[in-house]
């Protein structure tokens, strides 16, 4: 069998396309695509129903819990944003020590001797 290439023959593409053409034009396969039966069984597996309300509690529990997340999340943003637009507040003990600070009225005067001794 000869084989033919471009650099040898011109007609090179021209067979090509016909042969594909052809090709083309002699397949008749068609296949037929159906859809599988959905398995339904006649008894349905022992705690079956338990176990499926069992997944349904458990994903309620979830999505509640995820709501309160984000409820959590909410308010303390909301808490954030006050304490941002509150003035700052400086700690009592700072204010404080300038009172303590002034000179008070003396309430005792004690007089103490000390001796050269042991």
């Amino acid at each position: 069998m000869k084989r033919l290439t471009a650099r040898k023959d011109p007609k090179y593409k021209i067979d090509v396309k016909e042969i594909q053409e052809r090709g083309l034009e002699e397949c008749s396969y068609h296949p037929t695509i159906t859809k599988m039966p959905k398995f339904k069984p006649k008894q349905m597996p022992k705690s079956y129903t338990n176990a499926i309300s069992r997944i349904k509690k458990s994903a309620d529990e979830r999505k509640s819990r995820r709501e309160e997340e984000e409820k959590v999340i909410a308010e303390a943003g909301v808490r954030l944003e006050k304490l941002r637009k509150m003035k700052p507040n400086p700690p009592s003990f700072l204010s404080r020590s300038s009172e303590s600070k002034k000179k008070r009225d003396v309430l005792i005067y004690i007089d103490v001797s000390v001796s050269a001794g042991k």
